[in-house]
């Protein structure tokens, strides 16, 4: 199982941060390790950030209209991208509970290699449907 960096839950905290305005965390793999790769408030640099060849995780904000208001919402993302290889792939599911043991608390999960499931539209409706 890979180890998480000590940063991940300082990325993690800040997102969950109702003062900050960062909204998204790409983590990613140096050699056994999950780090973060970067962080950030626009939508094309976080899908800018994902790579082809790569097995990522990220941990999203989003603002999602409830019965008593606006309310921040989160999405824990696991991207293995279409080139990734067959044995990074399966460190995904060897690697995630031990991402999960930091990144606790979110609405909706989401799997894919398939960056039309990352719209930001697709994001936002994944947890306002998880959220009812």
């Amino acid at each position: 199982m890979a180890a998480i960096a000590p940063e991940v839950k300082a990325a993690y905290e800040e997102i969950r941060n109702p003062g900050s305005t960062t909204s998204w965390a790409v983590l990613g793999y140096a050699g056994n390790t999950i780090v973060v790769v970067a962080t950030g408030t626009d939508h094309a640099a976080f899908l800018g950030t994902l790579r082809e060849n790569e097995a990522q995780y990220a941990y999203y904000r989003v603002e999602v209209e409830t019965d008593s208001g606006m309310r921040s919402r989160f999405a824990l993302v696991s991207w293995v991208g279409p080139q990734t290889s067959p044995l990074t792939r399966g460190k995904v599911s060897v690697d995630k509970p031990g991402l999960k043991t930091v990144i606790k608390d979110y609405t909706a999960e989401i799997a894919t290699s398939d960056r039309a499931d990352l719209d930001y539209a697709a994001i936002v409706q994944k947890v306002r449907s998880a959220s009812y």
